[in-house]
């Protein structure tokens, strides 16, 4: 075999590499961004916090109106998209993906 025809031959070799490699990282990439769309953002809800927050003397009518409160958030994260989980069932999770216990005191009460 001559070397220019050796060469030839490695250079083809390499470049349907580059090739290859560069159409499945694509793919990849691409099957990466579309679990990423499937994801949903999540909110983390801290049901012992906001029962804390009611105090030993709340009333029976407190506590229902605490809970439309606290539905009524997670329907509306619901509706934005997010996964709403219970702080009890998560075994760790960073600070900013749990709700504020003065967003779901602010949240409108309705009944379902």
């Amino acid at each position: 075999m001559k070397p220019s025809t050796a060469m030839t031959a490695i250079l083809a070799l390499g470049l349907a590499f580059v090739s290859y490699t560069t159409y499945d990282l694509r793919l990849k990439v691409e099957g990466f961004e579309q679990d990423l769309q499937r994801t949903p953002p999540i909110a983390v809800v801290d049901f012992l916090e906001v029962a804390k927050s009611m105090g030993p003397d709340a009333s029976a009518e407190d506590v229902s109106n605490m809970l439309l409160k606290v539905n009524n958030a997670t329907m509306k994260l619901k509706e934005a998209g997010y996964l709403v989980l219970d702080r009890e069932k998560v075994v760790n999770a960073p600070e900013d993906l749990l709700l504020p216990l003065e967003a779901i005191k602010q949240a409108n009460i309705s009944n379902p």
